[in-house]
């Protein structure tokens, strides 16, 4: 791992412990602290072999898949196939941002502007469709509320692609 991705991810877990200290200071104020520490416990020990599960699934699955063929793909892929084939793979994309998005770099090196609209739909459908989430959105939030997430988010990712089109001939 480079020093600016050792940084990054040192800077973010610095902020959310600031963040969980403040909150937890306000919660002792309140008395509440003792509820809210058994309430990370226990929704510790539900998550748990489910996180740990995924992330094996996410490791195999990014072992298996070539990275450099899905770059090299997407580049030459243009106009609303490239969007829609974008969108499909965003949204099967597995891995954390510190693998997706130096694919995504990869994909905007070689393609180059024309490759923008693509890589905004791959952007959109892993962060708002991404199956890699399901397991934890199934077994936390219930399949009901997952069908529901799913259908209203479907069609964001292709139409964030056409927009980034639309935007990106607006201002040449």
């Amino acid at each position: 791992m480079s020093k600016i991705k050792t940084d990054s991810i040192l800077i973010t877990t610095f902020i959310i412990g600031i963040l969980t200290l403040v909150v937890f200071l306000i919660a002792y104020q309140k008395n509440k602290h003792l509820l809210g520490l058994e309430i990370a416990k226990n929704l510790t020990f539900k998550t748990f072999p489910l996180i740990l599960i995924t992330f094996i699934l996410v490791g195999l699955i990014q072992a298996m898949v070539p990275q450099n063929l899905i770059s090299s793909w997407l580049r030459e892929a243009s106009g609303f196939k490239g969007i829609l084939i974008g969108s499909v793979i965003g949204m099967i994309f597995p891995g954390s941002p510190y693998v997706f998005l130096p694919v995504l770099a990869g994909i905007y090196k070689i393609g180059g502007k024309e490759s923008i609209p693509v890589i905004v739909s791959i952007y959109s459908a892993k962060f708002l469709i991404g199956i890699n989430r399901l397991p934890f959105e199934l077994g936390i939030l219930g399949p009901k509320f997952t069908f529901i997430r799913i259908i209203a988010t479907a069609f964001l990712a292709p139409l964030s692609g056409i927009i980034s089109q639309v935007v990106m001939k607006m201002i040449k």
